[in-house]
């Protein structure tokens, strides 16, 4: 039948397509000192991690997914990582399932519309949704989707959580009211912790928006030194307010970095090669005296690939 040999060889092309896909999304080499150290951080907090694009944000964060996994999963329990678009979680899916080896779902509009899509997702040991998907699953069917279920929220794009967005919403409204000893660890992922930034904003209104910022997602920011738009950055005297980026927290505009290079699956790049210079260590905000971290964290496993 040559219809079949038709559809069994574009079947045959898409699984080589697929994993070439996996293949190339194998993040490869060991961390880099400020990436362990940022890890080190969201291990023990919830915490912002503030680096530009291509710094290895994505590499912070599997880290972290294989560090909680157990024994959260084996009690039923589930990672969520929520994204501002159905392509960026599509990315991730690959990048999750090329580096680790937990069950990965995506939850969008089409594929979370059926009961046996939310069971499936349901299942999984990581979920990743888009922000609307994930308020529609919160919001109607809370027997299955819940932040008590949750043991991680990874939030791509967290500067996003501001005026009436739905990060906004979803932090408000569904892991606010979870107590606190029930609630998930909170990892925001931002290469511009800021939106809607005029020129003629100063330091005192930078910093009252980062405040928000980091009260609306109940966590704590951190990042490295020379990734601000102040003046004193880094100074002697003064700890740092981060970069300014573009967007309105509602859809892409021009200047806007959503995709963030592609999602930042170019997370693998910043684990080659090379020593970590001064300017690479890391400042963890709001801290009595914003001092550098000095402790070299050694990392417990091996390159962030394959959960091994």
């Amino acid at each position: 039948d040559g219809g079949g040999m038709d559809s069994d060889e574009e079947a045959e092309i898409e699984r080589k397509k697929i994993e070439r896909s996996l293949e190339e999304a194998v993040v490869r080499g060991n961390p880099r000192r400020y990436q362990t150290e940022l890890f080190e951080i969201a291990k023990q907090r919830n915490t912002i991690v503030n680096l530009g694009t291509g710094r290895g944000k994505t590499l912070v964060a599997l880290l972290l997914i294989r560090h909680l996994a157990e024994p959260a999963y084996r009690e039923g329990k589930q990672t969520w990582f929520l994204v501002p678009s159905i392509a960026l979680a599509i990315q991730h899916r690959i990048t999750l399932k090329a580096n680790l080896p937990y069950t990965v779902e995506v939850a969008c509009n089409q594929s979370s519309s059926t009961d046996v899509a939310r069971q499936q997702l349901a299942e999984a040991n990581i979920v990743v949704a888009t922000h609307g998907s994930a308020m529609d699953l919160l919001n109607h069917y809370g027997d299955l989707f819940n932040f008590k279920r949750v043991n991680l929220l990874v939030m791509d794009e967290c500067h996003y959580a501001c005026g009436n967005h739905r990060y906004t919403h979803i932090m408000n409204r569904h892991y606010k009211p979870v107590p606190l000893n029930d609630r998930p660890r909170v990892l925001g992922l931002t290469a511009s912790p800021f939106v809607n930034v005029k020129r003629a904003a100063t330091d005192s209104m930078l910093g009252a928006m980062l405040g928000k910022l980091e009260e609306t997602l109940d966590c704590t920011l951190a990042t490295l030194p020379g990734m601000t738009g102040r003046k004193g950055d880094f100074g002697e005297d003064e700890g740092g307010v981060v970069g300014i980026g573009g967007g309105d927290g509602s859809d892409t505009k021009d200047g806007d970095d959503i995709g963030d290079g592609g999602g930042d699956n170019d997370a693998a790049s910043s684990t080659k090669g090379g020593t970590d210079s001064a300017e690479e260590r890391v400042i963890h905000f709001h801290s009595p005296d914003n001092n550098f971290l000095s402790s070299s964290s050694s990392f417990d496993g091996g390159g962030g690939g394959g959960g091994g």
